[in-house]
C-alpha cells in the first residue's frame, strides 16, 4: 500500500483499508497516510464528527451548554495524543514523521472503536451462552478494550513516528498520565453545580 501522488485526496476505502490492517498489527497500514498538512487537516474531519455525534446522543434531558461541553472535552481527547505526539517528536528528532502520525492516529482514534465493537459482538454472544453474568462479560470487555487501546496507541509512535519500542512506552506513558490527571483536575475545579445536568433536572 502506497499513499497518493502529492496533492490528491486519499479514498475512503483506502483508508478504511489502512484503519484495518493498523488494527491487524500490519505496519503497511501507515503507507496509506501520507505526511502532508492537507491529509491532516482532512483527518480532523471524522474525529469531529465522532465528537458531535456522541454529545448530541447522549440521553436525557442535558441542556446545550452541557452539551457543548462535552463535545469540546471530546475533541481535546481525540486531540490530546496527536500534541503530545508532537512534543516527543521534536524532542527525539522525528518531527518529520509527525503529519503521517498524526493523520493515522486521527482516523484509528475515529474509526477503530465502531471496528471494535463489532468485533467484539462475537465474543459477547459466546460469554453470554456460557452463561457468564453480565458484569463479568462488561468487566472483561472493559480490560480487552483498555489493553488494545493502550497497545493501538504504542503501535502508532512505534512505527508512526519511527520510535524504539521503549521511547513508545515513555510517550504513551507519560500522555496518558496527562491525560488522566488533567481530566480529574477539570472535574475537581468544575465543583458542585457545575457539572452535567441529571434527565430530573438536577446537577451532578
Amino acid at each position: 500500500m502506497s499513499p497518493p501522488p502529492a496533492g490528491e485526496r486519499t479514498p475512503l476505502g483506502s483508508i478504511l483499508r489502512g484503519v484495518l490492517r493498523i488494527a491487524r498489527g500490519r505496519v503497511d497500514g501507515l503507507d496509506v497516510f501520507g505526511g502532508s498538512r492537507q491529509g491532516f487537516i482532512r483527518s480532523l474531519t471524522p474525529i469531529t464528527v465522532v465528537a458531535a455525534v456522541v454529545s448530541i446522543i447522549m440521553p436525557g434531558e442535558i441542556p446545550v451548554p452541557d452539551r457543548l461541553t462535552t463535545f469540546f472535552q471530546l475533541l481535546s481527547a481525540f486531540l490530546w495524543f496527536a500534541v503530545g505526539g508532537q512534543f516527543f517528536a521534536r524532542l527525539w528528532g522525528r518531527e518529520d514523521h509527525w503529519l503521517r502520525y498524526a493523520t493515522a492516529l486521527n482516523w484509528c482514534q475515529a474509526l477503530l472503536p465502531f471496528m471494535l465493537g463489532l468485533v467484539l459482538l462475537v465474543p459477547i454472544f459466546l460469554a453470554s451462552l456460557l452463561g457468564l453474568p453480565p458484569k463479568a462479560i462488561v468487566a472483561l470487555l472493559f480490560i480487552a478494550s483498555t489493553v488494545y487501546m493502550y497497545w493501538q496507541y504504542w503501535f502508532l509512535a512505534r512505527h508512526g513516528l519511527g520510535l524504539s519500542g521503549v521511547k513508545s512506552m515513555i510517550l504513551v506513558g507519560v500522555i496518558l498520565t496527562v491525560h488522566i490527571a488533567v481530566t480529574m483536575l477539570v472535574a475537581q475545579l468544575g465543583g458542585e453545580g457545575h457539572g452535567p445536568m441529571l434527565p430530573d433536572g438536577e446537577r451532578t
